[in-house]
């Protein structure tokens, strides 16, 4: 998870992001880029969802979520919950 100065969300990287990048840029590790890598608009949750509120998000989304970021209303961040977390919160 980025953020800035003001603990205000950025983006986030995730694993998947890096290997992508890793792999595009295999043959020419010159052109590896960072900012490439980031996603400057995350799914993010409020403080106050629930558990089963978090699931519903994302269940929302066809790709898969292994972190999702809390934020307050300023966006900034106050946590950031695994998705393996949310599993063993909804058992």
């Amino acid at each position: 998870m980025l953020e800035d100065q003001n603990q205000k969300l950025i983006g986030i990287v995730s694993n998947a992001d890096l290997r992508r990048e890793i792999l595009r840029t295999v043959d020419q590790p010159e052109l590896f880029n960072i900012e490439r890598m980031i996603n400057m608009n995350p799914i993010s949750i409020e403080p106050n969802k629930t558990v089963t509120e978090m699931l519903s998000l994302v269940k929302l989304y066809d790709f898969p979520i292994n972190y999702l970021p809390v934020v307050d209303t300023d966006h900034r961040v106050k946590g950031v919950v695994s998705f393996l977390n949310l599993v063993k919160g909804e058992l």
